[in-house]
């Protein structure tokens, strides 16, 4: 029997590249999911501290609106201390993760942070995004000769009896319609060819509008 390969998983917070309020934001969205998800019960550092330093943001962003000497520099450490917080509950789930190799991967997506990847370089095979309409994303595949296309969906990828088929295809694009906005939901996709289901592909998650 051969050995099994450990694996240490490494996550991202997602914050590269967004704004102060989208940085609050996040950090919102990341307390709430990781505070109500049994997989993370007891971190190093308290979601009631992450909380009170997302208001002491909250607070200092809106005095830099309102102007004044030196908010700016404020702003910035209170962004500082929260972006501080939230490593240790990034390095967190990099923990939890890692201890359970077969279920890592739905395991950080639950956590609302994002596994780290290699460059990929290769055309992308599978992606979701939002639709112009209220509660709409588009889902699309890599299209191949005489398959079709089973796509599911789940509120919470930890929950692995939680994905619902949304759509069996023939056609690679798909519309899908009725969801719940401002909620982020998880999709998956794989292919079936004479009548033989492919494995599953990576989970992408979106923020519906």
């Amino acid at each position: 029997m051969g050995k099994a390969i450990f694996r240490k998983y490494q996550v991202v917070l997602g914050l590269h590249n967004q704004s102060n309020v989208e940085r609050i934001q996040k950090a919102i969205s990341i307390v709430e999911m990781m505070s109500t998800n049994v997989y993370f019960p007891s971190p190093l550092v308290p979601y009631a501290q992450v909380s009170a330093q997302i208001l002491a943001a909250q607070d200092a962003y809106t005095e830099l609106l309102i102007g004044g000497k030196g908010k700016a520099s404020i702003m910035y450490n209170e962004m500082s201390r929260l972006e501080y917080q939230l490593s240790g509950l990034q390095a967190y789930v990099e923990n939890v993760a890692s201890a359970n190799q077969d279920y890592a991967i739905p395991i950080i997506q639950s956590s609302g942070m994002e596994l780290k990847r290699p460059p990929d370089r290769s055309a992308k095979t599978f992606s979701v995004k939002k639709g112009n309409a209220p509660g709409m994303v588009i889902l699309n595949t890599k299209a191949k000769r005489y398959a079709a296309y089973i796509y599911e969906m789940n509120l919470n990828p930890a929950d692995a009896s939680g994905w619902v088929k949304v759509c069996v295809s023939q056609i690679s694009r798909y519309e899908l319609f009725g969801l719940t906005s401002d909620r982020y939901h998880y999709f998956r996709v794989a292919l079936l060819t004479k009548s033989v289901q492919g494995p599953w592909s990576v989970i992408l998650k979106v923020m519906v509008n």
